[in-house]
């Protein structure tokens, strides 16, 4: 149990990754946020996902950084909900890859 706990919270950055963030580094986290807001329909944490968006930015950090460190307590430490913080970190990669998806639908009904 506790290898797997120590494994959970390991920075990930020498796990390859199998997905590319798109675009802006700025622009990526304000759609990631709106992202997150569009799964939540409560008005309190729609508005943990925007203070999630703001530290990040106010720290200079970006999806490939937070990622790379898998911090979800940096967030916690500055007034992130437990949850909020967990899922900021986590959700990158499923995130990239779905935008990554829509991005392809959206060129192929261009084509």
């Amino acid at each position: 149990m506790e290898a797997a706990a120590a494994a959970a919270s390991a920075p990930v950055a020498s796990i390859p990754r199998d997905f590319e963030l798109p675009g802006f580094r700025d622009v990526a986290l304000n759609q990631y946020s709106k992202w997150h807001q569009s799964k939540v329909f409560n008005s309190d944490l729609k508005a943990d996902f925007r203070k999630a968006e703001a530290i990040t930015l106010v720290n200079a950090l970006d999806l490939d950084l937070i990622y790379e460190e898998n911090d979800p307590d940096f967030f916690e430490k500055q007034g992130v909900k437990k949850g909020t913080a967990k899922r900021w970190v986590r959700d990158i990669p499923r995130w990239a890859k779905r935008h990554k998806a829509d991005d392809a639908e959206v060129m192929s009904l261009a084509l």
